[in-house]
């Protein structure tokens, strides 16, 4: 490689570079030095528009937020200014299905950089929809039992389920302190205490095989799921005679918590409710529905009838199999 002083490069003139007064190494060099000149010029124009730019979209963000009143302290994750950080706070706040609601309305996750006034305006107007709100209450009252390796997909079914009622209703029951634990093949698997007794209303009938179980004192409705081998998966069993067994078991659970909030008694135990049974009673199901002189407790085909019927009423809106219960039912939450 020639090597020539750097002096003599930057003191010759322009004259002497077309008079040819330069070597031809001298030549390329200097013709190096003045685009290098020019290409620093065009890279401070552009660096300089970029961070106006972005001063710009940064500044048009924040009047987003103050147009729509972002709280702080109730909204902080929304206070970023790159799709990259606002993801991982939207993570950070949100799981389950309010996450896959976001994601698959704005598909954040495939955006970079500052984040735009529309993208902004559109993620406020859903994070404060009752829709987009319930299914952060879901996933805030479902959870799985710590020695149970049920997944999020596993999860996700539940909260499906638990998502086809009011919005009303989810709410009240979260307000009430009500939960839904998500167990593996059986109850007792979570509720231990329960392996030496026997089911209400059942005394020859162990918990073990149980796949659901709701309105226990402390507000929690158990969910048992089983895992298919061949699938892979986890799924909602079918050894159970409800037409849906999520929505049946978090029905004893309103049948007893709500109704003692509403009214001081459990609402299955209520004259109103009795007086709705005893219309649908030739159209129950036999015993379990109907009861008989065997029953140790009186109101168990009762509250089965009532759990039954919630499940009925929230699991396809137009079956309609027992009249007076469901439009008790109906008038009760919608």
């Amino acid at each position: 490689m020639i090597k020539f002083p750097k002096v003599n490069i930057i003191h010759t003139t322009s004259s002497a570079l077309s008079n040819g007064d330069l070597t031809f190494a001298q030549k390329i060099a200097r013709i190096k030095v003045e685009q290098s000149k020019k290409t620093s010029k065009y890279k401070t124009f552009n660096k300089v528009n970029k961070n106006k730019e972005r001063r710009e979209e940064k500044l048009a963000l924040v009047n987003t937020l103050i147009a729509y009143n972002a709280n702080y302290y109730g909204e902080k994750f929304l206070f970023c200014s790159t799709y990259e950080r606002l993801v991982k706070n939207i993570r950070h706040k949100f799981d389950g299905l309010a996450w896959d609601y976001i994601n698959q309305n704005l598909c954040f996750e495939n955006k970079s950089g500052v984040i735009s006034s529309d993208d902004m305006i559109k993620l406020i107007k859903i994070v404060r929809s009752t829709e987009f709100t319930k299914l952060n209450v879901l996933s805030k009252m479902v959870t799985v039992n710590k020695t149970s390796n049920i997944d999020e997909h596993a999860r996700k079914l539940v909260m499906k389920e638990l998502d086809k009622l009011p919005s009303s209703l989810i709410f009240e029951a979260y307000n009430k302190g009500m939960t839904v634990v998500i167990t593996h093949d059986d109850v007792t698997t979570y509720r231990t205490d329960l392996l030496d007794e026997s089911v209400p209303g059942w005394e020859k009938e162990s918990w073990e095989g149980i796949p659901g179980a709701g309105g226990f004192e402390n507000k929690e409705t158990v969910i048992a799921l089983k895992f298919n081998p061949n699938r892979k998966c986890w799924e909602i069993p079918n050894n159970h005679g409800s037409c849906n067994l999520i929505l049946h078991e978090f029905g004893h659970s309103i049948d007893k918590v709500l109704g003692v909030a509403r009214t001081g008694m459990v609402t299955s135990e209520t004259k109103s409710f009795y007086k709705a049974w005893y219309a649908d009673f030739n159209l129950l199901d036999g015993d379990y529905y109907q009861g008989n002189e065997s029953d140790v407790d009186f109101y168990r085909p009762l509250s089965e009838s009532y759990a039954e019927a919630f499940a009925l009423t929230f699991n396809d809106k137009n079956e309609i199999k027992w009249p007076h219960i469901q439009k008790y039912i109906k008038d009760q939450f919608i």
